[in-house]
């Protein structure tokens, strides 16, 4: 990963659990990164910048992109990770709860990759690489239907912008995962609201996802491995999304 020597990223979401692993990565890789939450974020000076910002704003988004350029000259990568969830029945479920979840998880990807996207549309390069959901493609219930619908949404977002800005050489794909073991999806198992085994039973690969699963395909996308992959969804899920509801997953021959 020594190409990203030099390389600028910006990280929305930094400030959890996968927004900070893919933070990461990308300062391990030799990359400087910006990273922005509604928070502060820890920094590494020099290398690591934290620029607070609400993805729904454009005015603070627009900050952060002339932070990263006044600090480091360019942007070269784009992560949209901020998202946050609903877990309220549909019948239950406030058009003010339905509003924030589409403001954060969808409108401030938009917002967040216009703004870099003027600045990479100028250089004729670059790769924003945006998180869905297996929720993007499949129904998932519980609740999420904000969430899924918010997903479905960034993956259009994805092949969309792929094909406006390709002529300009800039990248946009898309990492679909099924369930992760982040601190907030430890928190809902924790609330009962999730089962455990009820995840695990529908991901032949038989667990949920780590966080370093996700880094290693999201850093392919942005590297220059990746050059000719444009409006892309990864599915990054545990064969999730191969398996119909009716199947079963074999159980292994005895020793």
């Amino acid at each position: 990963m020594s190409e990203f020597d030099g390389r600028v990223a910006i990280v929305t979401g930094a400030a959890g659990g996968l927004g900070q692993e893919v933070v990461r990565r990308f300062v391990a890789a030799g990359a400087h990164v910006v990273a922005t939450d509604i928070g502060a974020v820890d920094t590494i000076p020099g290398q690591l910048l934290s620029h607070p910002a609400d993805v729904t704003d454009a005015a603070q988004v627009d900050g952060v992109v002339a932070r990263a350029i006044d600090e480091f000259g360019k942007i070269d990568v784009l992560v949209n990770n901020a998202a946050v969830g609903s877990h309220t029945p549909p019948l239950d479920l406030d058009p003010q709860d339905w509003r924030r979840v589409l403001d954060v998880s969808l409108t401030g990807y938009f917002i967040f990759a216009r703004a870099v996207g003027q600045h990479m549309v100028r250089r004729r390069r670059g790769s924003i690489i945006n998180l869905s959901s297996i929720a993007g493609s499949k129904a998932i219930g519980r609740g999420n239907l904000p969430y899924s619908v918010a997903k479905a949404g960034v993956e259009q977002l994805t092949r969309e912008l792929a094909l406006e800005w390709a002529p300009w050489n800039v990248r946009v794909n898309a990492i679909a995962p099924s369930q992760v073991s982040t601190p907030a999806f430890k928190k809902l198992l924790a609330d009962g609201l999730v089962i455990e085994s009820d995840v695990v039973r529908g991901i032949p690969l038989g667990r949920m996802a780590t966080v370093e699963d996700l880094t290693g395909p999201l850093m392919f996308l942005a590297s220059d491995a990746a050059s000719f992959v444009t409006g892309h969804v990864l599915a990054v899920d545990g064969g999730n999304l191969a398996m119909n509801a009716g199947g079963t997953i074999p159980h292994p021959p005895a020793d």
